[in-house]
């Protein structure tokens, strides 16, 4: 950012509403400005909105505590994100992102592992999505055909996250809670769907 341009009035406002464009918030585009959701991620800063075409993304996410938005355009059916073959959890909220920190619009796939337990590094969590710390608002996504040792779709620790109009679909847990286990939380779930597995 050229700040002199900003001082001096020559700065750029396409839009003309008095706000230089290098200090509203961007729309980054997947994958036509960057291959992968993560390096969008990773360019992007608090208030930017991170659009996703429509495809599958065998990548895993972390937010890195950005309050960003990171949403499928064409909705969770055409919008995939798989962790067949990945270590790992496919989504993690893990440094005290808030509600600020948006994830919409996607299908979550094959999480096949999750994230080591903090308390015991053996156990794994939150195939589909681990959360630990941290608040996100999650809505419209369908986590499915995942599995951990705990908490086979969604793991959340010491959360206020809310999921909204999201699905569980044939998600396991070696141990407990197949779709959804949550500790120390206070979660909000509003108009989510369940089917063919279990919430503790």
């Amino acid at each position: 950012v050229d700040y002199r341009q900003i001082l001096d009035g020559t700065y750029a406002d396409a839009d003309l509403n008095g706000v230089p464009d290098v200090c509203e918030d961007q729309e980054l585009d997947v994958p036509s400005e960057f291959m992968t959701i993560q390096s969008a991620i990773e360019a992007a800063v608090s208030g930017d909105v991170i659009r996703v075409d429509a495809g599958t993304y065998a990548e895993r996410l972390d937010f890195l505590g950005k309050a960003v938005t990171v949403y499928g355009s064409k909705g969770a059916e055409a919008t995939i994100l798989d962790g067949d073959g990945l270590e790992g959890s496919v989504v993690r909220f893990a440094t005290a992102e808030s509600r600020d920190s948006i994830l919409r619009g996607f299908t979550i796939i094959n999480g096949n592992t999750g994230s080591p337990f903090p308390e015991a590094p053996s156990v794994l969590v939150g195939g589909a999505i681990f959360i630990s710390g941290a608040s996100p608002l999650i809505e419209e996504c369908t986590i499915a055909s995942s599995r951990s040792d705990f908490g086979g779709g969604l793991y959340a620790q010491t959360s206020d996250a809310k999921l909204d109009r999201c699905q569980f679909i044939s998600n396991e847990a070696v141990l407990d809670g197949g779709a959804i286990l949550s500790i120390d939380s206070t979660m909000d779930i509003l108009t989510c769907e369940f089917d063919s597995s279990t919430i503790f």
